[in-house]
């Protein structure tokens, strides 16, 4: 029996792994080992580099030098002490400017400095300019998802099942795949919470042609908002390398990718064709310039609203400002409903209340929230978007008259329910019209609910 009986496909389209050792050491992966120079003030070294992605205390890109001449450690450490000097280095005529994290005196006269970049990406090789055939970026605890495909893959312990998800949109081709030890090292970030890479993605273009820097760039930050919104949190593609038509690495930007672990999301990980049904449509919405710089903070809210650690109160104010972003781009800005001088006047439950009408997402309490429902017959709530409205407005003024009737449970459902509408929200104006996870459920994976405005 051939492996397309089994419903696996061997892999047959190009094939790519990551393209740093993640394995020998999973606290601290070498990035890049050389020479540099150090530009402190006026004065000029050429030192010994290392530069490394560390994953404890926290993610974090730091450059590790090694000297042994006094010259060299007066000059850091007096940058380090009064910080009136600013330090760069210079590698592969790329300037990045570095913080001294650290500048110990050592009795042997053997130095080590730890640096780290003043900003993020960091970038070690290639300029906006430089033409790039294909990318590898690598994702940190993404969510172990089936894929749209399968692949048969042998290593030195046997072999294994390899997911794939193709995402593809008029100007990218992206492949995300895991990896052998995407399951074990999934785990061991749910149990100790260090950073484990998980999968390695790859990016082209469809007709095969060379892309600039900037536009590998621009793909990235696409890529970090499509999965931040797929996976409810962050998840960077980190450690991105370009190379050539000879396989060379001509450009990398090095950045580190710092999850944390949310309880829902609209994905839902058995059920990979969501990300690929909707890849495209986002896409559409990401370069139409009436849409970005919205779509971009929208999600960027949605991201935060999600994180529960940062406090239910924040995350409930957090997920209603972007209703209202929503709600103005939908009735004021696509479809016209409503002049802007109009919609500023309007009560925010009226603002949500035809935001969810147009994109026909039901506005009833569901029944999934009982507290909700219960209180809704005592405070004549009319519907979620007035009870949303009224919740919110408790947290937000220091005076209310029904703050000391909203529980935890009560706080927890309005949680639950705002961001249930704002994935909605965002499918819906996305176009898209398949299978999602229900939030306001405890289905067990792999169990979707159809979107209501098909």
């Amino acid at each position: 029996m051939n492996s397309e009986d089994n419903g696996i496909q061997e892999e047959t389209s190009f094939d790519f792994e990551p393209v740093f050792d993640f394995v020998s050491n999973n606290s601290s992966i070498l990035l890049d080992k050389g020479t540099a120079t150090l530009n402190v003030g006026d004065k000029r070294f050429d030192l010994n580099v290392e530069t490394k992605l560390d994953l404890i205390p926290r993610p974090r890109i730091d450059l590790y030098v090694s000297f042994d001449t006094l010259g060299v450690y007066d000059a850091i450490s007096t940058a380090a002490y009064y910080k009136n000097e600013r330090c760069i280095f210079q590698r592969n005529n790329e300037d990045i400017e570095v913080l001294l994290l650290n500048c110990p005196y050592e009795e042997n006269s053997c130095w080590n400095v730890k640096c780290s970049p003043s900003s993020v990406p960091m970038f070690w090789k290639g300029k906006d300019d430089t033409k790039i055939d294909y990318l590898i970026f690598h994702l940190f605890n993404f969510p172990d998802f089936l894929g749209t495909r399968h692949s048969c893959k042998k290593h030195k312990n046997g072999s294994c099942t390899i997911q794939h998800i193709d995402l593809h949109s008029n100007d990218w081709d992206i492949e995300l795949k895991s990896l052998h030890f995407t399951m074990q090292n999934i785990k061991s970030f749910k149990k100790d919470g260090i950073n484990q890479l998980s999968h390695v993605g790859c990016i082209k273009r469809p007709d095969r042609t060379p892309f600039q820097g900037n536009e590998a760039s621009e793909c990235l930050q696409i890529i970090r908002y499509f999965l931040a919104f797929a996976k409810g949190t962050w998840c960077n593609p980190v450690c991105a390398v370009g190379f050539n038509d000879s396989k060379e690495r001509v450009w990398e930007s090095w950045a580190s990718s710092k999850s944390v672990d949310v309880p829902f999301v609209w994905f839902d990980h058995y059920h990979g064709e969501q990300l690929q049904l909707l890849f495209p449509l986002f896409m559409k919405k990401w370069v139409d310039k009436h849409w970005h710089d919205s779509l971009h903070t929208i999600i960027y809210w949605y991201v935060n609203a999600n994180d529960i650690e940062r406090g239910i109160e924040g995350c409930l104010i957090l997920a209603q400002a972007a209703f209202e972003l929503l709600s103005y781009e939908v009735s004021v800005n696509e479809k016209r409903l409503i002049w802007s001088r109009s919609f500023k006047d309007m009560l925010a439950s009226d603002k949500f209340r035809m935001l969810f009408s147009t994109l026909h997402i039901p506005i009833d309490i569901p029944d999934e929230t009982s507290e909700m429902k219960k209180l809704a017959k005592e405070l004549k709530w009319l519907d979620a978007p007035h009870a949303l409205t009224e919740i919110r407005n408790s947290l937000v003024h220091p005076v209310h008259k029904n703050r000391k009737k909203f529980n935890r449970q009560l706080l927890m459902e309005a949680w639950k329910l705002s961001l249930w509408y704002l994935e909605l929200g965002i499918l819906a104006v996305c176009g898209y019209t398949r299978t999602y996870g229900n939030r306001l459920k405890n289905d067990p994976i792999g169990t979707v609910d159809k979107v209501p405005w098909i």
